[in-house]
């Protein structure tokens, strides 16, 4: 048995996202205040009766006093009552064709609405709104069954209806900006384009301001061009005009859900079932829930909503796709061939199966399998910006940034406004000039500038931690690892996320570390580690490498928090304990959701912690063969839970429990237990102070120094520690130890010239030439103003026999101060 013990806690985030399952009861989501001026309008007495029911309608007033009226039962209002609630099988959708048609649309049935509805379209010029939706449907039915040609030739004449027409009907200017956005990406010329359907969708909020199809049609819009904030707040505007409009609910509960808010589109599943028991739009909502949360079993349960929505509709067409990106994160080809076999058979050459898939199978990291299914999608659909999209994104994930920027270029040309990408076109353009450094392993990429000081510190700390991590975990990745040096916390979020704005300072996708640099100052994380933080992110890419990026979250984040060369802090050890005390640890269902949706401020710090010390435990308990097996379990897909029962020999509920009363006794031995004074316990940092600042005084720099020491080993934000465990060991001698803390000041601390200063110093002392020359030339990078360091770095380049490189120094120099004393520096004239 290897016996390798060694407990850490820092920093780190890899974007492995999973939480609750949605069976869990849930409050349904509730709408947001009404809109005052249709509620005075609804209440006001001197309404038409007739026209009051038909507003009551219109604005989602279900309220079952509103509806037993004669008005009301009328077979017209009757449909779109029907139409609303999503009753689609309900008789009363007969008396209105459009409705019935549409009906058929939403169950998965085009055939039936291009039956229903061919034949019956009005000239344009005349066309009432109705009429001009009719068009619209047929066209959306056409495009169901990837017959694009018809779909245009039924769209295109509304350019010129425009051209010769000024609308002024919300209903009618609504439709029309659906027609142009369906033609935008069937023709792909999105730029012009969404610029008139935008204007179209303000001319018919000015000429109603009380209908809400305009901001429907808007929200929709801005989330599909990754605008979130402002779709969600059109798509909020709708549901103040009517609460019971079922398409607003799901696109924001999509909204939720593709921002890790999984309670949200929960809560929004309810909504949407409180409006219709079995709605079709919560199956779907539950289900992409799921899939986001890559938890697919239930969804091809044989009782899983989705199953249930299409045995109800068997040619729904996005319902089947859903289940083809189950089965293809499932790991179960056979489903997925044969499911995608089906959507062809309903729509030869759709490209809808392949984007659910690869969209799905690009979440899980599952980069080869993904760009597969989205280069299918873009191949059937050439015009479409978003597979293109998607895919040049995963491919800046998987670190391929060429292929990258020729996807993102063609995406960006069909889609301009499109931010994610926008942005990752930007930076993708920008990281191919930046400078790089390669090493047997890594390749470092950093923009050049002040961060060439910190990334000439890399090339050995890196070869350094993959020789450990790979020993521990037995595996080496088959491609070397891209270590992208961010130059601020928007670049950061640019590069991992696509938006500006994220959480963390360094993440890994796979075969790509990016990290934020380890300075304050506008835009920037602070101080960090940053040999701890890349060996925990290389974990990441060794675990994800070795599992087919099939871990789960909790585990990965245990083993990159387990070699981290920091130890578990006082603090941390306390949250531990007042977690156990309070029975607060995590389940083994709860804590991979804790990661990526913390309910309360301390629950990711606790998630990383408890996973840590659940490694711990399994490690004492089984052994580090046991980590290794689990490993290789998840590798073959399977689940958290058998992967611990198979390991532990135990259900899962039987290994929490064993480890919490072996939790409770690392408590007591912490001296954190109940009956114990936290200010005696031996990590106490306040305690170790006092030991180190008495020693000082009294001399006794042994004691002084491991009292430093131990501070030194979980401070993860200063150098300051290091810097002076350095002056004392130099001051004892022992100038190799010295060099070590003057390096590890400058892993949190690499832009403090002070420190650099000192390292040079003492490297030079220890006799570590090449060290010495790193520190110098860094410190021409971080201060080039002052002349001496370019006369430190010429005299220590003429050591070592560079000639040229000595040359240069002593020029850069003498530019600065023309008496610097180089001339022993500089080569002579030809």
């Amino acid at each position: 048995m290897k016996c390798r013990i060694r407990v850490a806690w820092g920093w780190g985030l890899m974007s492995v996202l999973a939480g609750p399952t949605l069976a869990e009861a849930v409050e349904p989501a509730q709408a947001p205040e009404p809109n005052p001026l249709v509620e005075r309008v609804l209440n006001d007495p001197l309404t038409d009766p007739a026209e009051l029911a038909r507003m009551r309608v219109f604005h989602g007033r279900f309220a079952e006093n509103s509806l037993m009226t004669p008005w009301v039962r009328q077979p017209g209002l009757a449909a779109e009552v029907a139409l609303a609630q999503w009753r689609l099988d309900d008789p009363a959708l007969t008396a209105r064709p459009v409705a019935r048609a549409e009906a058929a649309l939403r169950r998965g049935e085009p055939d039936t609405t291009i039956e229903l509805l061919t034949g019956t379209l009005a000239a344009l010029d005349t066309a009432t709104p109705d009429e001009l939706h009719a068009r619209v449907l047929l066209a959306n039915a056409h495009e169901t069954l990837h017959d694009v040609p018809a779909a245009v030739d039924l769209l295109d004449p509304i350019r010129g209806l425009l051209i010769r027409e000024q609308l002024a009907d919300a209903g009618r200017l609504t439709h029309a900006a659906e027609a142009i956005l369906t033609l935008a990406r069937l023709q792909g010329r999105p730029g012009d384009d969404y610029q008139l359907a935008l204007d179209l969708l303000r001319r018919a909020r000015e000429a109603n301001p009380l209908d809400w199809r305009p901001r429907l049609v808007e929200g929709r819009l801005l989330a599909e061009k990754d605008n979130r904030g402002d779709g969600a707040e059109a798509l909020g505007e709708v549901l103040t005009l009517n609460p019971a409009q079922a398409e607003a609910w799901y696109e924001l509960g999509r909204l939720n859900v593709e921002s890790f808010n999984f309670d949200g589109g929960a809560s929004v599943t309810a909504r949407l079932r409180e409006l219709t028991p079995d709605h079709p739009l919560a199956a779907l909502l539950e289900t992409r829930s799921l899939i986001h949360q890559k938890d697919p079993r239930p969804v091809l349960a044989a009782d899983s909503s989705l199953n249930a929505l299409i045995e109800r509709y068997p040619t729904h067409r996005e319902a089947l796709a859903l289940k083809a990106a189950a089965a293809a994160i499932a790991y179960e080809p056979d489903l997925l061939a044969d499911t995608l076999a089906e959507i062809d058979r309903l729509s030869p050459g759709t490209p809808l199966g392949h984007l659910e898939v690869g969209l799905a199978l690009s979440h899980a990291r599952q980069y080869p399998q993904a760009e597969h299914h989205l280069r299918q999608a873009i191949s059937r659909q050439p015009n479409d910006a978003n597979p293109r999209v998607a895919l040049g994104l995963l491919l800046m994930q998987a670190g391929t940034l060429e292929q990258a920027h020729a996807e993102l270029a063609l995406a960006t040309a069909l889609d301009p406004f499109n931010r994610y990408a926008g942005n990752s076109l930007t930076l993708v353009e920008e990281l191919l000039g930046w400078e790089t450094i390669e090493t047997d392993h890594f390749v470092v990429r950093y923009k050049p500038g002040v961060d060439a000081a910190l990334a000439a510190d890399l090339p050995d700390l890196l070869e350094s931690l993959y020789t450990d991590v790979t020993a521990e975990f037995a595996h080496e990745p088959s491609v070397k690892t891209q270590i992208d040096l961010m130059p601020d916390e928007q670049y950061f979020g640019v590069r991992i996320a696509g938006l500006p704005e994220i959480w963390t300072i360094a993440a890994a996708t796979g075969p790509v570390i990016a990290m934020t640099p380890p300075r304050d100052g506008p835009h920037q994380r602070g101080t960090f580690d940053v040999a701890n933080v890349l060996r925990h992110e290389f974990v990441h890419t060794v675990n994800l490498s070795q599992t087919n990026n099939r871990i789960p979250h909790w585990f990965t984040e245990a083993c990159a928090v387990s070699v981290e060369l920091t130890g578990r802090t006082f603090e941390t050890q306390r949250l531990l304990a007042a977690a156990l005390a309070a029975d607060d640890l995590f389940g083994l269902d709860e804590i991979n959701w804790a990661f990526v949706r913390p309910k309360k401020p301390t629950d990711r710090g606790l998630a990383y912690a408890q996973a840590n010390w659940m490694l711990e435990y399994i490690e004492l308990r089984f052994g580090w063969e046991a980590v290794l097996d689990m490993l290789d379990r998840y590798r073959e897909g399977q689940g958290d839970r058998p992967t611990l029962e198979a390991v532990a020999g135990m259900t899962a509920e039987a290994f929490m429990d064993d480890f919490k009363a072996w939790a409770y006794d690392q408590v007591v031995a912490w001296g954190l237990d109940e009956a114990s004074d936290p200010a005696d316990a031996p990590a106490n940092p306040g305690r170790l102070r006092a030991v180190a600042t008495l020693a000082l005084d009294t001399g006794d720099l042994p004691t002084a120094i491991a009292a430093l020491e131990r501070l030194d080993a979980v401070e993860t934000f200063s150098g300051a520690f290091a810097h002076q465990l350095a002056g004392l060991h130099a001051q004892q001698g022992d100038l190799a130890r010295a060099a070590y803390y003057a390096e590890r000041a400058l892993h949190r601390e690499p832009y403090n010239a002070d420190y650099r200063t000192n390292a040079a110093t003492l490297s030079l002392r220890a006799g570590k030439a090449d060290d010495a020359l790193r520190h110098l030339a860094a410190l021409t990078i971080l201060e080039p103003t002052q002349s001496i360091h370019h006369v430190r770095l010429a005299a220590m380049r003429h050591r070592q026999g560079d000639l040229e490189g000595a040359d240069a120094a002593a020029r850069a120099a003498r530019g600065i101060d023309p008496d610097a004393p180089v001339s022993t520096f500089l080569k002579p004239n030809d």
